[in-house]
């Protein structure tokens, strides 16, 4: 199994991926899919992109005037204009199919690609990957491994290492999707490891492990690629929906009730997230019921205990017993006047009697009936719509991480979950921070001690 690889930092470090630069050159194929895929991986590239609109001409802006509808997000504009460009060059053509590659809508272009000649194009791999992805949705296994193959000899053309690595990885993704249609779930899984190992930023080979990793019980696995595919772009509902049914099927509740949210924040009429929502949220309430039950028992047990079982000075005792006080239930009822008021029961008793309460979470003149529905409804409130310590100071929320005083370890290791300010980092659990690579025990103790300087703490796993 590969560990998870720093995306963030790998996009960075692929400083030829900049949308300025890539923009300055001749547009081809291979400068459309990085920027793509730079734009994606990076807010600042994709605002990046109307800055350079306006700083180029000719066909250059015809493609950024494409991408920018794209991410505004219009799609359906984005690709209406694509089709009404894609006859003015080959580059233009590609736009078009690769947008089109990431809609449901692939009929018009596997017909465009099914008569293009790929071999004669300036830039043919691109075009042979589309092909392949597109014959693979549409069930043909056959031809896409005939585009695969074409696709793979041609990865010496390829000048720049890191778009070469990206076109193997797309290669092998591909290659794992029709392996996975083929019944061989074992090579698919050993093709998609070997994609993110080249592209970790490829959020469909992160989905895919994700899937053939829960269909066969690996479910902490799973979790893990089905997170880093929620990370990256293009945003995917289908990761958020199966990552909140596994997260349900592993009793943890309140995660998957942020999936359904999400997946509700950008589609709200979405009808599976919103019955899975009200499930979820059900279990909860379940969950907490059973707890409170349990708990409930133990208090009960706690207010049976006999006074007599504890160390108590001769006079305490004596008091309680004359009191009629047998166990701990007969004495949380009792108020510190009804016990001052007893012959030979002072200040001294009494505080011996508090201290005693205190040590097992218990006080006086309370009733047992209130005693045992204690434990608190807002803390299933705080489970639906989890709340963030500290939250009535926006401005420290909003303060970068960059402001904790961290190990370079750990820094990365948040760098990692794209976390950009404190309030992003309050909403980690300790088990999704320590399910990155490298971050251990001591790392996590590094963060909750920084968090605490400013009055907050990591959210609590259910």
């Amino acid at each position: 199994m590969i560990e998870t690889t720093d995306i963030r930092k790998t996009n960075e470090e692929n400083s030829m991926d900049k949308v300025e630069v890539i923009f300055q050159n001749e547009l081809t194929a291979d400068e459309v899919e990085q920027a793509l895929r730079a734009a994606y991986a990076n807010s600042a590239e994709r605002r990046r992109l109307k800055e350079v609109a306006e700083q180029v001409s000719g066909e250059a802006k015809k493609v950024l005037s494409v991408l920018l509808l794209w991410f505004e997000p219009n799609e359906g504009g984005a690709i209406e204009k694509a089709r009404q460009l894609k006859d003015e060059s080959e580059t233009l053509l590609y736009v078009f199919l690769r947008l089109s590659s990431f809609t449901e809508q692939i009929e018009e272009a596997s017909a465009v690609l099914e008569k293009a000649k790929l071999s004669e194009m300036k830039r043919p791999l691109p075009f042979y990957l589309l092909l392949a992805d597109v014959k693979l949705r549409e069930g043909d296994t056959q031809k896409a491994a005939e585009a695969l193959e074409k696709a793979s000899s041609l990865l010496p053309s390829v000048s720049n290492e890191e778009w070469r690595k990206w076109y193997e990885g797309r290669i092998a993704y591909l290659s794992g999707c029709r392996q996975e249609k083929e019944g061989d779930w074992f090579a698919a899984i050993d093709s998609y490891e070997k994609a993110i190992s080249l592209a970790p930023d490829m959020h469909r080979a992160h989905f895919r492990l994700g899937y053939l990793y829960d269909l066969h019980g690996a479910d902490e696995t799973a979790v893990k690629h089905y997170e880093m595919a929620k990370r990256i772009r293009p945003f995917d509902i289908g990761t958020l929906i199966n990552l909140g049914v596994l997260y349900e099927e592993m009793g943890r509740y309140r995660l998957a009730i942020e999936c359904y949210k999400t997946v509700l924040d950008v589609c709200p009429a979405h009808s599976r997230a919103k019955l899975y929502l009200k499930d979820a949220e059900a279990s909860l309430k379940m969950f907490y019921d059973e707890e409170k039950e349990a708990e409930r028992e133990k208090l009960k047990k706690l207010l049976a205990t006999p006074v007599s079982d504890f160390e108590l000075s001769v006079r305490s005792r004596n008091c309680l017993k004359k009191m009629n006080i047998k166990n701990l239930g007969d004495l949380v009822q009792r108020t510190e006047t009804e016990l001052l008021a007893y012959k030979n029961f002072g200040e001294t008793s009494l505080s011996e009697i508090k201290q005693l309460l205190a040590s097992k979470g218990l006080k006086l003149g309370v009733k047992l009936d209130e005693l045992l529905e204690q434990v608190p409804e807002e803390s299933l409130q705080r489970a639906l719509k989890p709340a963030i310590i500290g939250q009535e100071n926006e401005d420290v929320l909003s303060l970068p991480v960059t402001k904790l005083q961290l190990s370079v370890r750990a820094r990365r290791c948040i760098e990692t979950l794209n976390i950009r300010t404190l309030g992003e980092l309050v909403q980690k659990t300790p088990q999704e921070l320590m399910s990155v690579r490298n971050f251990g025990q001591t790392s996590l103790a590094e963060v909750k001690e920084q968090l605490a300087k400013f009055g907050l703490s990591l959210r609590e796993e259910i």
